[in-house]
């Protein structure tokens, strides 16, 4: 009983630390992050003043550089972590932040905002329905949703699988991320004693792409990513874009 107190706990604290939340200057300049940059830049450059959202949204870094680079919109962020989100308030007055738990009932008006951003958020949800009805509710028809996630189908989750191994991608306990592929990491000399990434639900593209037809969200563009930048990611990324370690997918909300 104590043990599984301690799980839920910890998990609980995970997404409470910076740690978690933070984007650093690596991350930012991942493949995936300069890809999404790139993307909602294209959409809101010589537009008029948009409402766009981040959700998941952590020390928000991502969001407040877009809000200096494009001051004629509205931007907002928000978290599960309170602790995350009053930092952010003190430090990053361009947007506007709020502590949201997305699987439930927000607090912002249905038809809200013109752009929502999901990065990484979607495998982090227990209940992905109510997370993309929540999305739907408070986008405008014709809205974007710009939504990031592991691809359970990418080459490395199948080459795990192959050797016997726990796919990358996902997790068995909110407290440990290597069990069932301690070999995996052994072979990489990675460390694989972290704290689990709290992955609860992963996504093939075909799977994904289905999810957000049968919400009536109609995907517009889909970019392969990559997140650990060596060569062979890159490559197989750029020449077999559907094996990708992650996909981003622009959708647009139908009605």
């Amino acid at each position: 009983m104590n043990e599984k107190r301690e799980a839920i706990d910890g998990i609980i604290g995970f997404y409470n630390k910076s740690g978690c939340c933070s984007m650093t200057e690596a991350y930012l300049k991942t493949d995936r992050m300069l890809k999404l940059k790139c993307e909602v830049l294209n959409f809101i450059n010589n537009k008029p003043s948009l409402n766009i959202l981040d959700i998941g949204t952590g020390n928000g870094e991502f969001i407040y550089r877009l809000s200096n680079q494009c001051p004629q919109h509205h931007f907002f962020g928000c978290d599960i972590s309170e602790d995350i989100i009053q930092q952010n308030i003190i430090e990053k007055t361009t947007v506007k932040w709020s502590v949201e738990n997305i699987n439930t009932r927000t607090s912002y008006s249905n038809d809200y905002f013109d752009i929502v951003i999901a990065g990484e958020v979607i495998e982090h949800m227990y209940d992905t329905d109510s997370f993309i009805l929540e999305i739907k509710r408070i986008l405008k028809i014709k809205g974007l949703l710009f939504i990031s996630t592991p691809n359970l189908s990418s080459w490395i989750d199948r080459l795990t699988l192959l050797l016997g191994w726990q796919p990358l991608s996902t997790e068995v306990s909110n407290v440990h991320r290597a069990f069932g592929r301690e070999g995996f990491y052994k072979m990489l000399r990675v460390s694989g004693d972290s704290q689990s990434a709290g992955h609860l639900r992963c996504f093939s593209r075909g799977a994904l792409y289905s999810f957000l037809k049968y919400y009536k969200f109609n995907v517009i563009k889909d970019i392969p990513c990559h997140l650990h930048n060596f060569l062979i990611n890159r490559i197989i990324t750029r020449v077999f874009p559907r094996l990708s370690q992650q996909m981003l997918l622009i959708a647009v909300r139908e009605f």
